[in-house]
């Protein structure tokens, strides 16, 4: 269901950096060379406390499917910032919410992880919902906080206390 990322990734992550529906709710789309560029420091050995991003990619029936990734946040130890994509066609399979609950155990459990937060722009349904699903709650919105496509938008704050909240769909599994 997961795995490392490799640098055989590459065009994954094109599919995903450079696919203007992918990147709209994002940021702007990468350039190839700003895509080589991130598969690069994503491929840094990661240890808790590093500022760079862990990513794993997700695996539907042996097939990428999208990538997941956190970082520590500078101001908090014991809390991580999650971010995900999924290509066209892998969206409501409940991929998010299982390679969560996978993460959860395999990475952040270990390492005492309190809390995980998430932003994302307030139009994209699709990763609210996903975020939902998965148990965490929206905190916060912020207004004209995100800049797409030269248009101020508004993002939203989700966050799930770890330690307080079970597994969605994987109870015994992290030990709620």
């Amino acid at each position: 269901m997961l795995r490392p990322l490799s640098s055989d990734d590459l065009p994954l992550l094109t599919r995903l950096y450079g696919d203007p529906d992918r990147m709209r709710h994002i940021d702007r789309v990468m350039t190839d060379a700003q895509i080589r560029q991130l598969l690069a420091e994503r491929l840094q050995p990661w240890c808790w406390g590093d500022s760079h991003w862990c990513s794993q990619v997700i695996l539907h029936q042996g097939e990428p499917a999208g990538i997941i990734g956190w970082r520590q946040l500078p101001m908090s130890e014991a809390t991580v910032e999650l971010g995900f994509m999924l290509l066209p066609g892998f969206e409501g399979l409940g991929l998010v919410q299982r390679s969560l609950a996978a993460i959860r155990l395999s990475h952040w459990q270990p390492l005492g992880i309190e809390r995980a937060v998430a932003l994302c722009a307030e139009a994209n349904l699709a990763c609210q919902r996903s975020l939902k699903r998965a148990g965490f709650r929206c905190l916060e919105r912020f207004a004209d906080s995100l800049k797409l496509e030269g248009q101020w938008c508004a993002s939203l704050m989700f966050s799930q206390d770890l330690a307080a909240t079970p597994c969605p769909g994987s109870v015994a599994l992290c030990g709620s």
